[in-house]
Parts: structure tokens; sequence; C-alpha cells
């Protein structure tokens, strides 16, 4: 949202322009090891699909000094091929787009969510691992599933 507002463009313009990795990552990679150093509480609102995405973060923290958490939207996150799940995601994402006026086309939520995803599992370092339905925030599933 920052950058799409330093350049006085809307989130969903922003979302068509943006190179993630060249105008994004860097900055909050640079918020986080500030964070890090500050021992300062952490959420690191990202996608993270995979366990090579996530070794980038939790590479970052000494575990000695935090309790390290996933958060996974979906219940049944390892249902991601499934295209009926899919379909219950795209939906929840069209429901937040009308409300937030934040749209993500459907083929960049396939093409860069849904394709590479994996699960994150403890063995990656995580102490817990919690699963929100995004169709029903009170539905939570055991945070100790690994």
């Amino acid at each position: 949202m920052e950058w799409a507002e330093a350049r006085g463009l809307t989130y969903d313009e922003a979302f068509e322009k943006v190179d993630f990795m060249k105008d994004i990552l860097p900055v909050l990679l640079k918020r986080f090891k500030h964070a890090v150093e500050n021992d300062m509480n952490i959420v690191v609102d990202m996608v993270n699909a995979s366990p090579r995405q996530r070794a980038n973060t939790l590479g970052m923290i000494d575990k000695n000094d935090f309790i390290v958490r996933a958060v996974v939207f979906g219940h049944e996150p390892w249902k991601a091929q499934d295209k009926q799940f899919f379909e219950r995601i795209v939906k929840a994402v069209n429901k937040r787009g009308q409300e937030q006026d934040k749209n993500i086309p459907r083929d960049k939520l396939w093409d860069f969510m849904f394709s590479i995803y994996q699960e994150p599992t403890r063995e990656e370092g995580f102490d817990q691992i919690n699963y929100i339905d995004p169709l029903n925030p009170m539905v939570h599933s055991n945070p100790y599933r690994s």
C-alpha cells in the first residue's frame, strides 16, 4: 500500500505494476531485520507459499529469542490443488476485494500462490502452525498439527 500511495496508484493498479522481488521485498526484509535487532514482536504478512520462501524469513531470526507461528488461511490448505478449495478462496478474496477495494486477479492467485503452495511444517522451524478458514474465521483447527 505504501508503494502504491507513493506513486499515486490504487492497490489494484500497483498490483499490476509492482515487481515484488525488486520493489517490495528489500523494504520488508530491512524492516524485518530492524524488528529482530530491536526485540520487537513481528508479523510477516506474506504468502510465503513454499519452504524455500519461508526459509528466507526464518533464517533471519534466532529461534531462542522468538516463538515462531505460521498462520495458514484455509482449514484444509493441503487441498490447495483441489479446484473446489481454490474456488472457495477466490470467493473469499473477491469478497475482500469488494469490501476493501483490494482485488487480486484470479490468475495471480493461481500462478503465485496456489500452484507452488506447500503446507508449512514444524520441521521448517515453526513452533506452532495455526489454521484459519477464510470463509469462517471462527473455525480454527489444531495449532499443533505438524
